[in-house]
């Protein structure tokens, strides 16, 4: 069965609208959109990037309002499910890197920014992060290429003043 997305009839003012609305809900209601994620998931089949663009941000604006929030949080069981969904959702986005448009791969390294200048990425992924930026560098989409370098840059200045371990392990490699 077609969605309302997949219909070509459907104006590009239409889907912005939609789109706007997803992000803005996820911005003042992340609880709300984060129980209705499965059935959002499931518009990254659609056609319009637009409609792509608005989930990446909106699971991006649940792992910073959400699933980052393990400190209000007292049971050790939900606690550590939110910590497999955000991983999850982390997942989700590196994949997303790959979306057929170069709007939706630029919008996944903003994305992953926002999530970097809120310190939700761990280390390991703060590694994937890089080498996923790096590859992306081979984009032939200006845009996704633009979003990488200045990415990169970040990644590489939280590396040397975010954590202790990493910069130790950042300046071995420099030099």
């Amino acid at each position: 069965s077609k969605t309302v997305f997949e219909d070509k009839t459907m104006d590009s003012q239409g889907l912005k609208n939609v789109a706007k609305f997803l992000v803005n809900l996820s911005e003042y209601s992340a609880k709300t959109m984060f129980t209705n994620l499965t059935s959002l998931i499931q518009l990254f089949d659609s056609e319009s990037y637009v409609i792509r663009n608005a989930v990446i941000e909106v699971i991006g604006n649940i792992i910073i309002k959400i699933l980052s929030k393990l400190d209000d949080i007292d049971d050790v069981e939900t606690r550590n499910n939110y910590l497999k969904t955000k991983e999850n959702f982390i997942d989700i986005l590196f994949d997303r890197i790959y979306d057929k448009s170069g709007y939706c791969r630029s919008k996944v390294l903003q994305i992953f920014e926002k999530l970097t200048d809120n310190n939700v990425i761990n280390v390991p992924s703060y590694f994937r992060l890089l080498t996923e930026t790096i590859g992306r560098l081979k984009d032939e989409k200006t845009n996704v290429n633009r979003f990488t370098l200045f990415h990169k840059e970040n990644i590489r200045y939280w590396g040397i003043y975010g954590s202790k371990w990493y910069e130790k392990k950042w300046f071995k490699r420099d030099t």
